[in-house]
């Protein structure tokens, strides 16, 4: 299984086969993983407000930030109400 770590941020990039996947490029925060012959992924996920497992060798992913208690992860969907006319000029 990749190395992934409770409290890593990943970025979704294919989740074949599933009903209801999450879209793709959404970004989550692993909440356990579990190891074995059923191994999955917890994931909670920014901007669905879901939690939905990946399944390791069948679901796509990267990992985009690794996991540490020093740092605060603001999810994407508090960013969508910041009006960009509060912004300085040029950023």
């Amino acid at each position: 299984m990749t190395n992934v770590q409770k409290g890593d941020a990943i970025r979704l990039i294919n989740m074949p086969g599933d009903p209801d996947p999450i879209p793709v490029g959404s970004t989550g925060i692993v909440t356990r993983v579990t190891e074995g012959t059923m191994a999955q992924i917890d994931v909670s996920w920014d901007d669905s407000n879901r939690s939905l497992s990946l399944v390791p060798g069948v679901d796509q992913f990267e990992i985009i930030g690794r996991g540490d208690s020093n740092t605060v992860r603001v999810p994407q969907a508090v960013y969508k109400g910041i009006f960009r006319g509060f912004m300085p000029e040029g950023e």
